[in-house]
């Protein structure tokens, strides 16, 4: 929810940062009990290979940032701010 919600409006790089220096600290903190894999990913939650190969078919870039910007609109369920 914290991805969908604030990460729309960012660049690669503060997404990178905000994802590996807030979020999984976080979640990985020593008073969190959640079972999480070490790899953990928004866009492994939020898409599948099946989707992100149907936004290529309808011409949408194929870099990270197109495919999470993707995954953030049809996993809203208003209007995200994005800044593409």
């Amino acid at each position: 929810a914290a991805f969908l919600s604030y990460a729309g409006c960012f660049n690669r790089r503060f997404r990178a940062a905000l994802i590996g220096d807030s979020f999984l600290p976080f979640l990985q903190g020593p008073k969190r009990d959640l079972q999480m894999s070490e790899a953990a990913d928004p866009l492994s939650i939020l898409t599948d290979e099946a989707q992100v190969a149907s936004w290529s078919n309808e011409n949408l870039p194929a870099d990270r940032v197109s495919i999470e910007n993707g995954a953030i609109v049809t996993n809203c369920a208003r209007w995200p701010l994005m800044i593409d």
